[in-house]
């Protein structure tokens, strides 16, 4: 999922349901350590130059303000000290942490190609409406 889509309400009906899981990035609004409430260990990333951790985070939800969510998340430290938040409610025993970060870093070349490819098919760029060019009529 986008991180444009993930809002607290979003995330709330997403975690009382079981049958569909979600992968989002946290933008660098959404999190600070006070957030953090619980760390795990840190671990190597399998598949790149980072270190992961297991954390549980809490967001608020700006329809109710008192209203505080709770969810898991790895914490992605770049060797490069740049950081990344993943937002996820995969249980912790479903499936491996460095496959969950590779899982969704992995889906943007193939749902990218995808939108690229429909887009210069039915030229999308082209639709009335899009954008601010003045059509001449």
């Amino acid at each position: 999922m986008d991180s444009a889509h993930n809002s607290v309400k979003t995330l709330r009906a997403f975690s009382r349901q079981k049958e569909y899981y979600f992968i989002t990035p946290l933008d660098d609004n959404q999190w600070n350590e006070r957030r953090i409430i619980e760390k795990g260990r840190i671990l190597r990333y399998k598949y790149g130059e980072a270190n992961l951790r297991n954390i549980i985070i809490e967001l608020v939800d700006s329809t109710e303000k008192y209203y505080l969510f709770r969810s898991r998340a790895i914490q992605i430290e770049w060797d490069n000290g740049n950081m990344t938040f993943l937002l996820t409610n995969f249980p912790k025993h479903l499936v491996d942490l460095s496959e969950l970060v590779y899982s969704y870093f992995r889906r943007w070349p193939c749902q990218e190609t995808q939108f690229k490819i429909q887009k210069s098919v039915v030229s999308i760029n082209r639709i009335a409406g899009y954008g601010r060019k003045k059509l001449m009529i």
